[in-house]
């Protein structure tokens, strides 16, 4: 739970008890909030080395009712201001964004990399399915509203659409 203080400051902590505090950040951020973000690039910010964005279970969205906002359109384009954000050359190819999810709605997720590719992202491996990471049963439904016998659970890489783009736009 973002808002979980002591999640956040454990967090942090095991960072720091890894001696990896020079190399990890641990951020809470609200997604689509471009003004905190940028705050946060400003200070993490270091010449020539590598940038990861880890989100896990961000593209299952539990919305109560037809007025909530989808969150998936801000954390598509939180995601992406990161990656194409102006840096130099030497750095541009060391963006990586690593998106991990259980398998629920498969119009949804690939929604998901569609607008990503929209706003100049693309996808960096071929997604791996992760069925090891997967539980028996998981409470959740897919898209007909029933539980598969063992969801599939996936990791995406994502990062700037280059010239020589390997990969074709998301169908």
């Amino acid at each position: 739970d973002r808002t979980d203080e002591n999640l956040l400051l454990q967090m942090k902590a095991n960072v720091r008890a890894a001696g990896l505090e020079n190399a990890i950040t641990v951020e809470c951020l609200d997604w689509g909030d471009l003004n905190r973000l940028q705050q946060i690039m400003e200070r993490i910010s270091v010449p020539d080395s590598p940038l990861w964005v880890v989100a896990s279970e961000c593209l299952h969205w539990q919305g109560t009712s037809i007025f909530d906002d989808d969150p998936l359109p801000a954390l598509a384009e939180t995601i992406a201001t990161v990656l194409t954000r102006p840096t130099n050359t030497a750095t541009k190819d060391l963006r990586l964004a690593l998106v991990a999810y259980r398998e629920r709605a498969p119009a949804r997720e690939s929604w998901f990399t569609e607008m990503l590719w929209d706003m100049g992202v693309e996808e960096a491996f071929p997604r791996l399915r992760l069925d090891q990471w997967a539980t028996e049963t998981t409470g959740d439904f897919v898209d007909d509203g029933v539980e598969p016998e063992k969801p599939c659970f996936w990791l995406g890489g994502f990062r700037r659409r280059s010239e020589n783009n390997v990969f074709v736009k998301p169908m």
